[in-house]
């Protein structure tokens, strides 16, 4: 092909391209313009004569603020409450009787807890080595005693009247309850001590005498003998059966 032709080609793609895009960019902005032109106008917004609110004045920076003159106080005294319900309750008044826990009975009527020795007052404490007969026959009543006594207690605290000035070196008389029962008037009650003369258990004391309870009562029934069992018999297995 010939040079002159060759250009002569180029030459005329380049301007039907160029007759192209002039075109399409002519047709473009017909359409926008028609479209612009198919919508309504917009009305425009009226304008109102509204008058602006007021400013505040700035406030003052870093002015520091007057100190009042304590100098010119004065301490006036509380009023009064104005009822009884506002003021404190006294105070209630404490319980006597000091809690002893864990209470160890070397003997009817004795008790032993945090390093104090209580003897049981109104009352007579058997020996924990006394014989008591009934009907001619002598049985440890002073031991007996001393069991249910331990039974009684279970190691469950009691409240006994201990002076604040009562040494642990020395017994203390005294009396002592477990819950709401007095301890010595148990004792005496079933039997298990003895009423002091003129005391306040003489009546619980004959009571317990007339019923025949406690000291005053038979020895406790010994326990029966063990019964021999029969030995079962075991019979040898004889050999198995055949298998049919």
């Amino acid at each position: 092909m010939r040079p002159g032709v060759l250009a002569t080609s180029i030459v005329m793609l380049l301007g039907v391209g160029l007759a192209i895009l002039r075109g399409g960019a002519l047709i473009t902005g017909q359409q926008s313009e028609a479209t612009m032109a198919d919508q309504p106008p917009v009305a425009a917004s009226p304008k109102t004569d509204r008058p602006l609110p007021p400013r505040s004045p700035a406030p003052e920076q870093d002015k520091p603020e007057p100190t009042p003159d304590v100098t010119q106080l004065e301490r006036i005294a509380p009023r009064e409450p104005l009822g009884d319900l506002g003021s404190a309750a006294p105070p209630r008044p404490k319980n006597g009787g000091t809690i002893l826990y864990q209470p160890l009975s070397p003997a009817a009527g004795k008790i032993e807890a945090m390093g104090y020795s209580i003897v049981l007052a109104g009352i007579e404490q058997p020996d924990p080595e006394e014989s008591c007969d009934f009907e001619g026959k002598a049985w440890p009543c002073g031991a007996r005693a001393r069991s249910a006594f331990r039974a009684f207690l279970r190691g469950r605290a009691v409240n006994c009247e201990i002076a604040p000035e009562a040494q642990k070196t020395a017994s203390i008389t005294t009396s002592c309850r477990l819950g709401k029962q007095d301890v010595a008037e148990w004792l005496v009650e079933n039997g298990w001590a003895r009423a002091a003369p003129g005391g306040p258990y003489a009546r619980l004391a004959e009571d317990a005498r007339a019923q025949g309870r406690g000291l005053y009562g038979p020895p406790p029934a010994a326990a029966a003998p063990p019964v021999a069992l029969p030995i079962p018999s075991i019979t040898p297995a004889g050999p198995p059966e055949p298998f049919q």
